[in-house]
């Protein structure tokens, strides 16, 4: 072969292997460009890819959802990309979109069926099969997909606000999206007490399978039901928390404070220290103590409890002081929750003092349900108001009566 025909052949090499790394090329991009949602991008596939299998979906997709839509040309593009690729779940899917718009209900279902099949181990796939049979077929048919959905994905918000949206009833999504799902069962629970949407939480707490909801989920239910005066939905949770409940909750602070519901809460200014104490005590292995700072700060530790209108009661407890400095001490309190004006309290504590027991008989207001018992040292106004030292509260009973 001469030198002219091998430079000849060299670069006819040269031009074939440019061409085919361009179209390899043009085609990954179109790839990448297609899987975008964003018009855009489908676009900017369409042009670097024409002719493959990105650039027909991305061409598509234009003529589907663009300003002007062809819902037949659109359907003749997705007919030939899915040719050269058939495989591809989010092709049938916006097949099958775009078919229901055409009134072809048939294929529309072809299509959606196919989608589903070739990835139903994605979560993102079967929500949205979800949401086209909640459009085309309605609830029960949709109700597969949006469960699977939640038993494959961690749910977030957008995710119940999504449901709602549709006005899907709380008893269907609990019963049949969250059935024996304790992960999604919990989340839901955290979504509706953090969107306080207190009468869906009713009639969810009513629906569920109360296992699958975390402590942590519940405590936020009960706080919820108890902020809006759902008092029985409150106790009946707490019931799930806390078996045997009694009327005043852990007296002797034998256990961790739960901070929430029917436990102690503990909300105090930054420097005074709140702490179970095995060392001071009247009854049982532990007190609760308060360690003032020497600022003016208040501390609050204090419980709900819920009473029966109209009836009389007695609030005692076991109180210790050491070098507890201001006019402002401590004192123990029993207060209405939602019933303005009821307010019973012990006298203050200052100074030391040795264990004492204080006693605070109340009659509980005919239109009062709850209260809020607590141990408490206000902020003071006075020149003199920095408090010091420390005070523990042991054996604290609550009791129907007067004796």
């Amino acid at each position: 072969m001469q030198g002219n025909e091998k430079r000849t052949v060299s670069l006819i090499i040269g031009l074939l292997g440019v061409f085919i790394i361009y179209r390899l090329g043009a085609d990954a991009l179109g790839d990448i460009f297609q899987k975008s949602e964003d018009p855009s991008w489908a676009a900017m596939s369409a042009k670097v890819a024409p002719g493959s299998q990105a650039g027909c979906s991305s061409q598509a997709r234009i003529e589907h959802y663009g300003a002007n839509p062809d819902i037949g040309r659109a359907i003749g593009l997705y007919r030939k990309a899915l040719e050269l690729n058939p495989f591809n779940s989010r092709l049938w899917y916006h097949m099958a979109l775009a078919y229901e718009a055409s009134g072809d209900r048939g294929l529309a279902l072809h299509s959606i069926k196919n989608s589903y099949l070739l990835n139903p181990m994605q979560a993102e796939n079967n929500r949205d099969t979800g949401i086209f049979y909640m459009n085309t077929a309605g609830l029960d048919a949709a109700s597969y997909y949006f469960g699977r959905y939640l038993e494959l994905a961690l749910p977030e918000v957008k995710d119940f606000d999504a449901f709602h949206s549709m006005r899907i009833p709380v008893e269907h999504i609990t019963e049949k999206f969250l059935s024996g799902n304790r992960k999604a069962t919990s989340g839901y629970a955290e979504y509706l007490a953090g969107r306080k949407m207190a009468d869906e939480g009713v009639r969810f707490w009513h629906a569920a399978q109360k296992d699958l909801i975390g402590e942590k989920e519940k405590l936020r239910l009960c706080n919820m039901f108890l902020n809006h005066g759902k008092y029985e939905e409150a106790w009946s949770v707490w019931g799930h928390i806390e078996p045997a409940p009694s009327i005043l909750s852990d007296g002797g602070f034998e256990r961790e404070t739960k901070g929430a519901c029917f436990g102690w809460m503990i909300k105090k200014s930054e420097g005074v220290r709140v702490s179970r104490d095995s060392g001071q005590k009247t009854e049982g292995n532990m007190s609760l103590k308060m360690a003032f700072p020497g600022r003016n700060v208040k501390a609050y530790v204090l419980q709900h409890v819920l009473l029966r209108p109209g009836a009389e009661y007695v609030l005692g407890a076991d109180l210790k002081t050491e070098g507890i400095t201001s006019a402002n001490g401590v004192y123990m309190e029993v207060s209405g929750r939602h019933c303005a004006g009821f307010r019973r309290s012990s006298d203050v504590y200052t100074g030391t003092n040795d264990w004492t027991r204080i006693e605070v008989p109340f009659h509980m207001p005919a239109e009062c349900r709850a209260a809020l018992v607590s141990f408490r040292r206000e902020l003071s106004s006075k020149f003199n108001n920095s408090i010091e030292g420390a005070a523990w509260v042991d054996n604290v009973e609550l009791r129907e009566g007067t004796e």
